[in-house]
């Protein structure tokens, strides 16, 4: 049956012959802290911020705690805004160059 109606559609030429799946570019999971973190500071230096988006969760891999980015500023150094403590984590400091990990991304269901 579907081939049957995808004979009779018509035909056309393709003028973007390029086809590049989103997984071509695989994402870094791993940056680096540009500056060393006290328990409330919400303003974060990373070394790559490129790397991030915003709802990303990202976890100080040395702490366990995970933040959530809410904004990304470009610049020299890279700074993320952050909600620190994201979920059952709490906010920790944590020391210049400490390793971070992207987890994933957080979006609201529906």
């Amino acid at each position: 049956m579907l081939t049957r109606l995808l004979s009779k559609l018509g035909k056309r030429d393709v003028f973007n012959r390029t086809f590049k799946w989103m997984t071509d570019e695989i994402r870094p999971k791993f940056d680096q802290l540009g500056e060393a973190l006290d328990n409330s500071e919400t303003d974060v230096q990373v070394d790559n911020g490129e790397y991030f988006n915003v709802n990303d969760l990202v976890k100080v891999v040395e702490t366990g705690e995970i933040m959530r980015v809410t904004a990304i500023t470009p610049g020299s150094p890279d700074a993320l805004t952050v909600v620190r403590g994201v979920g059952s984590t709490i906010g920790t400091a944590a020391l210049d160059n400490g390793q971070l990990l992207i987890i994933g991304n957080q979006y609201a269901e529906g």
